[in-house]
């Protein structure tokens, strides 16, 4: 089939009469005027082996089949990942460390480590060795550093905020920074007390009684048990209110 003279469309018709149709190259070569050389050149590049279409199809079926299996498994991956992480969104300081393999570690029953591994765009190698050391030698001391500070905040009657817990465990010889103590009492939901609650609409107590003023600030005496200095105040405590009276004769 010589170039620029006749159309693609033309020279596969031709070789289709030859592979397809079972006519001889001699006979459509006369029939529709092209030479026989022309035709066995175009039979070798155009021309299909009878059923190779066939298994073509039956491959690209199979490629589709695997395709669409792997689609649907990243599919059902996706919206697992989707609930799991939703809780951790709600950490003050984002997901915690090592969610990813977590999922993929309790998610193993229904998925294969590779593909939850694709989806969540992590490796295969670092789950495997996450599983040998879940938390990291940082997460085992802030876990530790964790516990400190929560039996500190107790003993305190769970009132010190981040400053004075900073202050209690360099007391115990630990290195730490207040940015530090102040994320991890943030994580552990430890808190200052600061002041007391009020019941809204009360404003005040009863009116007080006013006595005498017997001593009338005469504060030099010359003999003892004339004058005495008191004070009270009140304490919250784990029990209630407790009362501190202070006298000094």
């Amino acid at each position: 089939m010589g170039k620029g003279n006749f159309s693609d469309d033309f020279k596969r018709d031709a070789v289709r009469q030859i592979t397809e149709r079972g006519y001889r190259v001699a006979e459509v070569s006369q029939r529709l005027g092209v030479s026989q050389p022309s035709l066995y050149v175009g039979k070798k590049l155009l021309g299909k082996p009878p059923g190779a279409s066939e298994a073509e199809q039956a491959a690209e079926v199979r490629r589709l089949k695997r395709e669409l299996v792997r689609v649907t498994e990243e599919r059902d991956n996706l919206k697992k990942a989707a609930a799991y992480f939703a809780k951790d969104a709600k950490w003050p300081e984002g997901p915690r460390e090592g969610a990813n393999y977590a999922f993929v570690a309790e998610h193993r029953p229904l998925f294969s480590v590779r593909a939850m591994c694709r989806c969540l765009r992590i490796h295969p190698s670092g789950f495997y060795a996450w599983l040998k050391a879940p938390m990291s030698e940082r997460a085992n001391e802030d876990a530790r550093q964790t516990d400190l500070l929560r039996d500190a905040w107790k003993d305190s009657g769970k009132v010190y905020g981040y400053r004075k817990l900073h202050d209690d465990l360099v007391y115990q010889g630990e290195t730490c920074c207040p940015n530090l103590v102040a994320r991890l009492a943030r994580l552990a939901g430890i808190r200052a007390e600061i002041g007391y609650k009020r019941r809204p609409g009360i404003c005040g107590g009863r009116p007080s009684v006013v006595v005498d003023n017997t001593l009338d600030r005469q504060f030099d005496v010359e003999t003892p048990d004339v004058a005495w200095v008191t004070d009270i105040t009140y304490i919250k405590t784990l029990e209630g209110f407790a009362s501190v009276v202070v006298a000094l004769p």
